[in-house]
C-alpha cells in the first residue's frame, strides 16, 4: 500500500488537493489518473480512502470516500528526551527507526556536554513522516522544539520519568520497571554523558536512574533500545477488539477516565461469560469511572465485596483477611469487590490496595520486600484461580 500524509484532512474534509510535488509524483511515477483510489492518514490515527477527480501533475485533486479510524498498534506512551548527536545522520536514523517501531513523542535535550545545539526540525518532521508512511502507521510522533536539560526536567510530567545515565549508581534495568499502563518520559544523554550535576538535578526532580544493559551505548543507540525494550512488553489489546478472546486472562489499570462504547461493553460481556476473567487495579482516580462502565457490560450485577473465605484467596497462597494492603491512598482498607456472573468471579477488582505496585521494582514506590511479597502472591493467586476457573 502506498500511503500519503496530510495534517489538514478531517472527517469533516470532502475534497482534497495535492500540492506540486505530490501532484507529479501521483500522476507521473505512479501513474495514476481519475478514478483510482489513494490511500491518506492525516498523522492523527485515520486513514481515508480518496478517489481522484483530477490527475494533474501540476494539480491532483481527489474526493474523500471512506475513512477509517485506526487503533494505534503500540500499547504504550513513550516520550524520548534525546540530545542531539555530533553527527547529524546519527539522530536521523534513530527517528525513523523509533518511528517504524512506534513512538508518541520526541523532544530533543541541549546538555552542559552536547556537541550538537542546533537542529534542523523541518528536515526531522520530514524525515519522521517518511518513516510513519513507509512503516504504515497512521500515528504522527510529536516532535517537540529543542530544550535546555534544566528547563526540560522542570516540568509537570504525566505518568514515570526515567534517566539513563553512565555513571556508577544504583540503577535498576529497565526491562523490570516499565509498566506499560503508564506513560514513559526517558531521558538520553549526549556522547558524553550527562555531567554529574545533570545527574543529581534530575534524580532530585523524581527521575528514576535506569539501566540499558552493561554495554556501553552510543546515544542514537540507547534510545532505539529503549525503545526496542518497550515495545516488547506486555501486549495491551483494545476491549472492542476480537483479539480479547486470544487471552484466558485480561489486566487493567490507570489514574483517570475509562469509557466504553456499547460495542465494546457487549464485546467485553460477550468474552467474559465465554470463559473470560478481568483483574482491575484501582490505581487512585479509576474508581468512579469503572463502577459505571461495569454497569454498560453487566447492567443487572453489581460489585460485590469478596469474603475472605473466597478461593481467589485460598489458592497456594492464603489471605485469611483477605485482600492486601499494598499502597495508601485515603487510609481506608483494602477490598476486593467482584462482579459474579453464574456463580463465578468474572471481574475481580482491588480497590484502595493498588495491587501492582507492588509488583513493580522496589525503587519506584520504596516498598519494602515484605509488602512486595504479599503483591506478588496475591497475584499468583489471581493467575491461578483465573486458569482454574
Amino acid at each position: 500500500m502506498q500511503l500519503f500524509y496530510n495534517s489538514e484532512i478531517s472527517l469533516e474534509t470532502k475534497q482534497i488537493t495535492f500540492d506540486k510535488i505530490e501532484s507529479k509524483h501521483i500522476v507521473r511515477v505512479l501513474r495514476k489518473t481519475e478514478g483510482d483510489i489513494l490511500k491518506i492518514t492525516n498523522g492523527k490515527g485515520f486513514l481515508f480512502d480518496v478517489e481522484i477527480n483530477f490527475a494533474n501533475d501540476k494539480r491532483c485533486s481527489a474526493t474523500i470516500i471512506n475513512a477509517e479510524e485506526k487503533i494505534k498498534p503500540w500499547h504504550y506512551y513513550l516520550h524520548i528526551a534525546i540530545a542531539p548527536t555530533k553527527n547529524n545522520d546519527r539522530i536521523e536514523w534513530f527517528l525513523e527507526k523509533a518511528t517504524e517501531i512506534g513512538i508518541d513523542e520526541i523532544t530533543p535535550i541541549i546538555c552542559s556536554n552536547s556537541e550538537r545545539r542546533i537542529v534542523k526540525l523541518e528536515r526531522f518532521e520530514k524525515i519522521i513522516q517518511s518513516a510513519m508512511k513507509q512503516s504504515l502507521k497512521f500515528t504522527l510522533p510529536k516532535l517537540n522544539a529543542p530544550i535546555k536539560f534544566n528547563e526540560f526536567i522542570q516540568q509537570n510530567f504525566d505518568g514515570k520519568v526515567y534517566i539513563a545515565h553512565c555513571e556508577e549508581q544504583n540503577k535498576t534495568n529497565l526491562k523490570s520497571i516499565i509498566n506499560p499502563a503508564e506513560r514513559i518520559t526517558i531521558l538520553i544523554g549526549p556522547e558524553g554523558d550527562f555531567s554529574t550535576e545533570e545527574i543529581q538535578k534530575a534524580l532530585a526532580n523524581k527521575f528514576i536512574p535506569i539501566s540499558l544493559g552493561e554495554s556501553r551505548l552510543r546515544t542514537e543507540t540507547a534510545a532505539l533500545v529503549v525503545v526496542n525494550t518497550i515495545s516488547k512488553n506486555p501486549q495491551a489489546v483494545a476491549v472492542g477488539s476480537e483479539d480479547l478472546f486470544n487471552y484466558p486472562m485480561l489486566f487493567m489499570t490507570g489514574h483517570g477516565n475509562i469509557f466504553f462504547s456499547d460495542n465494546e461493553a457487549e464485546n467485553l460481556r460477550n468474552y467474559l461469560i465465554s470463559g473470560g476473567f478481568l483483574h482491575i487495579s484501582d490505581n487512585y482516580g479509576l474508581d468512579k469511572f469503572i463502577r459505571e462502565e461495569i454497569k454498560k457490560v453487566f447492567p443487572k450485577l453489581e460489585f460485590k465485596e469478596i469474603p475472605s473465605s473466597h478461593a481467589i484467596f485460598n489458592q497456594t497462597f492464603k489471605f485469611p483477611n483477605g485482600m492486601p494492603k499494598i499502597h495508601e491512598h485515603d487510609k481506608k482498607p483494602a477490598q476486593g469487590f467482584g462482579i459474579f456472573y453464574e456463580a463465578r468471579l468474572v471481574i475481580l477488582y482491588d480497590y484502595e490496595t493498588d495491587l501492582s505496585d507492588g509488583w513493580e521494582d522496589e525503587l519506584i514506590h520504596n516498598n519494602p520486600k515484605s509488602v512486595r511479597e504479599k503483591a506478588l502472591k496475591m497475584g499468583s493467586n489471581i493467575i491461578e484461580y483465573a486458569f482454574k476457573n
